[in-house]
């Protein structure tokens, strides 16, 4: 988990931000420019869910803070506001809920919808991050087991056949919402995807590293938007695939090299 259950830390804002904000603003620049945009976006960490909402002035936000807490919210706002630039046009509030309901908002603002270029993306890549014990290698090779990856390469073998050269195959399974997705993006796009989230700068130099051409499948599991990975080499001849797998930097909890062999 990312920290105390009733706490949203900077680093989760950033990544909720980098996720759910900058994606979004581009679907808001058909609106009146001249006119000051009020947004409310609530992302609830107990589930994944976000939700957005296109509000008619700053005292309907305000409202919406004292709702939340009805003796601190205005005062939070009042706080948050004063820090702000006086001339923002686009105003973005993100109520985050951390995973036992604690709220934790967050105030963002730009000069303008023509502006939304300075609405950089926040947060900095760490150099390394410690390794978590319930998602270490070897926890994500037991669940990425044999049977598993039967299951994968049978329903998706044309596609893994495939692969462009320069995508990779990545398997993404979000273990609040319980979705799991198999996508073919470029090596370059995905490694961007991983700083959008604050992937660590040794874990996508090793991706990197490890990069073979029409050959890289990666096991992305995420928790609490916080991403962990399985990195493989998978080759398939007649009716046989060979998958190995590699030990992440520092986690030597996979042992000895393994590779795998699955019927298809």
């Amino acid at each position: 988990m990312f920290g105390p259950p009733d706490i949203v830390s900077a680093d989760d804002r950033d990544r909720v931000f980098n996720t759910y904000i900058l994606l979004a603003l581009e679907t808001f620049k058909s609106l009146d420019s001249s006119k000051q945009l009020v947004l409310l976006v609530s992302y609830d960490f107990s589930d994944g869910g976000v939700k957005y909402h296109h509000l008619a002035s700053l005292d309907k936000l305000r409202e919406a803070y004292t709702k939340q807490n009805s003796e601190d919210g205005g005062r939070v706002f009042d706080e948050q506001f004063a820090c702000m630039e006086p001339d923002n046009g686009v105003i973005i509030s993100v109520f985050h809920f951390a995973p036992r309901g604690a709220w934790c908002p967050s105030l963002y603002g730009c000069k303008s919808l023509d502006k939304l270029e300075e609405m950089s993306m926040k947060g900095k890549c760490p150099e390394t991050r410690p390794i978590n014990h319930w998602f270490n290698d070897s926890i994500l090779y037991a669940r990425f087991n044999p049977g598993y990856a039967t299951h994968l390469f049978t329903k998706h073998l044309e596609k893994m056949k495939e692969i462009e050269d320069g995508s990779i195959a990545v398997l993404v399974c979000n273990d609040i919402t319980e979705e799991c997705t198999l996508t073919f993006p470029t090596l370059r796009s995905y490694l961007n995807d991983c700083k959008r989230v604050l992937v660590s700068k040794e874990t996508m130099a090793f991706i990197r590293a490890k990069y073979i051409p029409k050959k890289m499948l990666i096991f992305n599991v995420i928790n609490y938007l916080i991403d962990y990975f399985l990195v493989m080499e998978f080759t398939i001849t007649l009716n046989r695939a060979t998958i190995k797998y590699f030990s992440s930097p520092r986690d030597t909890s996979l042992g000895d090299e393994k590779t795998n062999h699955v019927d298809l």
